[in-house]
């Protein structure tokens, strides 16, 4: 009898989160007449694949320092060798701040003047390193969650995303995997 009852709650379980799901989609889809990609990123970064959003963009972060001209600055700098743990808690708080109130809020415009300073401060950094970073923070969450997630994202899902990074992002039906090849090919070892 409790074997029976455990798996009617399963099944009603299972029923409403597939309902939930699906309003969910519904609700995002319907943000896309909106125009306001941050809205949607928001929605995809933090209710509707908050885990994998988070653990894209954390594996994403850490996939950069592969590239070797990157991996060069990270090693003259001592960024890492001093505090790995206090830069990566940095960077997630601003890309956080960017992220949930948006990069063209008064924090959010805050959080992205803090990271360019930062940046500033420190010479040799290649303009393709800088945009292949950006890059990982625009797309390597989708790529995760299109990866493991319950559904793929859909094209202006990808374009939401990127349009919170990137003001004038180009319309891609998916996440663009150029950079990454090329970074690849350009010396990983």
């Amino acid at each position: 009898m409790e074997t029976a009852h455990l798996a009617v709650a399963l099944v009603l379980y299972l029923g409403v989160v597939r309902a939930l799901r699906r309003r969910r989609a519904a609700y995002v889809r319907a943000l896309r007449k909106k125009d306001d990609p941050h809205a949607l990123a928001w929605q995809l970064a933090f209710v509707e694949f908050p885990f994998m959003f988070d653990a894209g963009t954390s594996l994403g972060f850490f996939s950069t320092f592969a590239v070797p001209t990157i991996a060069a600055v990270l090693r003259r700098t001592r960024e890492f060798s001093r505090g790995c743990q206090a830069r990566y808690d940095d960077t997630a708080l601003l890309m956080h701040e960017i992220g949930e109130k948006g990069p063209r809020s008064r924090r959010g415009r805050a959080a992205l003047r803090r990271v360019n300073e930062i940046h500033a401060r420190t010479t040799g950094i290649a303009r393709d390193d800088m945009l292949y970073t950006l890059w990982v923070f625009a797309f390597e969450p989708a790529r995760w969650i299109d990866a493991y997630e319950w559904r793929r994202l859909e094209p202006f899902e990808y374009i939401g995303s990127a349009r919170t990074f990137v003001r004038d992002a180009p319309a891609a039906p998916a996440p663009p995997a150029a950079p990454r090849r090329r970074v690849g090919r350009r010396g990983l070892r």
